[in-house]
């Protein structure tokens, strides 16, 4: 079932970008729901599979830290 993107919960995607270069690049993306960003560009495939992994795995945003 696919997860509905909003500001709390933002969606992040692996998408190719073809340079015409021989080696096949991606970009990943973040859908908040209200709007898409480019959050890398011109990754490999496996840095781009990592990054996903990691983004994925974080909280959206940081909790409020102890002075």
């Amino acid at each position: 079932m696919p997860v509905t993107p909003s500001p709390e919960r933002p969606v992040y995607a692996k998408v190719p970008h073809d340079d015409g270069g021989a080696t096949q690049l991606y970009f990943i993306t973040c859908d908040e729901g209200w709007r898409s960003s480019i959050v890398c560009e011109g990754m490999y495939g496996w840095a781009a599979d990592w990054l996903l992994t990691v983004l994925g795995s974080q909280p959206f945003a940081p909790g409020a830290r102890e002075a």
